[in-house]
């Protein structure tokens, strides 16, 4: 006589399948917030480098961050070519470092490039003063040039020594959106980041509002920004926010 071989049956399966796909939904929002904090701690660090580059120079150069005035651009992720040369070739910063991983892939391959030899596009807002069109940016309020949204003074600090170095941070993540939106928006609640062109705002959420950003500071720390706490600073081609 033949043994019936031992099998599952379809009611079986289903349990199986349905168990399966449950434990998924229980880990996936787990994993997406642990892959989340990754990126935003491995971007905190490349912020970190740079301030800490920046902070090497002043050493060398009388207090002074780097500056490194051009006549182009308008944003404050807009440099000056020898402010990247400063960082690349003296201080051996990678190129990528200058990028959140949590951008848009293209930013540093390609987007960077865009204005060269005028100046670099780098993947974070770099708030220490230097002359731009004649114009300081960032600007201090009031400006008859710029657009300003905030009534203190919203600059970095301008060597070891300024006070703003308290106050204000030399490095954050680069928000770009809408230059004809409303600066009163709560980024963490509705979404006017753009969503063709120059889209490489990072740590957004699945709806592409602002979930955080990172701001460095001049001792070299890095802190957490919530998406609500954002508020835009001045208007140049884009609304700037920290």
């Amino acid at each position: 006589m033949r043994r019936s071989r031992p099998a599952f049956t379809l009611v079986e399966l289903l349990v199986v399948i349905g168990i399966i796909a449950l434990l998924i939904a229980i880990l996936l929002p787990a994993l997406s917030k642990a892959r989340f904090q990754a990126t935003l701690t491995v971007c905190a660090e490349r912020e970190r480098q740079i301030v800490m580059a920046c902070h090497m120079y002043a050493q060398e150069n009388r207090g002074f961050f780097p500056r490194h005035d051009f006549d182009s651009g308008g944003n404050l992720w807009d440099v000056g070519i020898p402010f990247y040369d400063v960082l690349t070739d003296r201080y051996k910063i990678p190129h990528l470092a200058l990028f959140c991983p949590d951008a848009d892939p293209r930013l540093a391959d390609t987007l960077s490039r865009t204005y060269l030899p005028q100046f670099w596009r780098i993947g974070y807002s770099y708030w220490v003063p230097r002359v731009n069109h004649s114009q300081q940016i960032p600007p201090d309020p009031p400006s008859g040039y710029y657009q300003v949204y905030d009534t203190v003074i919203f600059r970095g600090p301008r060597q070891m020594s300024d006070r703003f170095g308290v106050f204000n941070p030399i490095l954050t993540d680069s928000v770009i959106t809408d230059p004809n939106a409303n600066p009163n928006t709560d980024l963490s609640k509705v979404s006017i980041v753009l969503v063709t062109g120059d889209a490489w705002t990072p740590h957004r959420r699945r709806d592409g509002t602002l979930a955080a950003l990172n701001a460095a500071w001049a001792d070299g720390h890095v802190e957490r920004v919530e998406g609500f706490a954002a508020k835009a600073r001045y208007k140049g081609n884009y609304l700037n926010w920290r």
